[in-house]
This record gives C-alpha cells, sequence and structure tokens, in this order.
C-alpha cells in the first residue's frame, strides 16, 4: 500500500498515543490509541513504507544522554534523558514496539515532533498554527474535519518525517552506535 505512520507514544498503555497515517495522495488519517496491539493493528494494516515513532528508540551507552540527545540540546533543541522513570517507560515500549514492526518487515525511525516542528519553522506551541501549517504543505484529511489533539498533531509530525525520509529531505542527528533522531531539513512550505 506505501504510505507514512507516525506514532506519538505515550509511557503507558492507560494513556493516549496519537497515530498518523499519510497516504501516497497526502490525505491524513488520525486517531488516539491505547494498546500496543491497536497501534501494531492499525499500522500494519495500512503497510506503510515508513514508520516514525516520537519515543527514544535506544538507550546511551552511558550517562543520562545519547549522542544524538546531546547533539539536539547543542543545536537549540529541548530533549529529556532517556534515564527519566517516565522516560525509561517510554524508551523501553518504545524499543519493543519498533521490534514487533521490524519483525514484519516495517522501516522504523525515530523523530522528535517538537524539535521536527521546530527545524520546519511551524510554530510549535500553537495547536491551530500547526494544523494550519500542514494544510499549506498540502495534507488534506482529518485535518480539514476537525480539530486534532495534541498527541494527533505530534503523531502526524511524525508521519510527514517520514515522508520527508523517503524522500531524502532530513537531517539525521547521532550516530550508527546508539541510533539516529530524524528530522525534516528545513523550512519546506
Amino acid at each position: 500500500m506505501g504510505g507514512f505512520v507516525g506514532i506519538d507514544l505515550a509511557g503507558s498503555e492507560r494513556r493516549p498515543s496519537g497515530w498518523a497515517f499519510i497516504d501516497e495522495d497526502l490525505v491524513a488519517h488520525t486517531i488516539l490509541v491505547y494498546r500496543d496491539e491497536g497501534i501494531l493493528r492499525k499500522t500494519l494494516e495500512v503497510r506503510p513504507s515508513v514508520v516514525a515513532i516520537d519515543a527514544p528508540l535506544s538507550h546511551p551507552k552511558s550517562g543520562h544522554f545519547r549522542k544524538a540527545d546531546l547533539m539536539l540540546k547543542k543545536i537549540g533543541y529541548s530533549v529529556l534523558p532517556t534515564t527519566f522513570s517516565g522516560m525509561s517507560m517510554l524508551t523501553e515500549r518504545g524499543i519493543r514496539l519498533a521490534e514487533k514492526l521490524r519483525e514484519h518487515g516495517v522501516e522504523v525511525i525515530e523523530t522528535h515532533p517538537r524539535s521536527a516542528r521546530k527545524a520546519m519553522g511551524i510554530d510549535a506551541a500553537n495547536p491551530e498554527e500547526v494544523q494550519k501549517a500542514f494544510l499549506r504543505l498540502g495534507i488534506r484529511g482529518a485535518l480539514e474535519e476537525r480539530k486534532l489533539s495534541p498527541h494527533e498533531l505530534d503523531a502526524l509530525t511524525a508521519a510527514y518525517t517520514a515522508l520527508a525520509y523517503v524522500e531524502g529531505n532530513v537531517v539525521l542527528i547521532g550516530d550508527s552506535e546508539e541510533g539516529y533522531i530524524v528530522l525534516p531539513r528545513g523550512v519546506i512550505y
């Protein structure tokens, strides 16, 4: 089928995770999902080219930050250490979900939607502006139908990052040892 999935993963299955799919016609579909089985089922159902997850998909080899996190902080992006208790739970869940998707032959990348929007020049603090920015980028569907939740907007940003990744319009932050955080390259609307 193709298309691109973004997941704004919550640290716990008791909290909502945003899920977004952008098809090859740039029509977006978004929902909130709680359980890993639901995320997996929905994702495998659409057979995406790439899945971008908003969660750390690796641990640091030492200390509290991975090289990718330190590089993002150095250039002015805000990230939390993966060793904080809530972040540690999120990291473990992200790693498990990515492994399950990869077992099904799905390519998975890590992204950070707030940083991705900043890299794109989108005012991340204003959800209405985020939604309008994606409309200007030509994304349709759910964006035209209703106000999306913050989790859905983060998932949509992740899905857009997956699309940019396939198009080669991204920057990889980090290294092959601890992993990369993928961000869209520059302002593109």
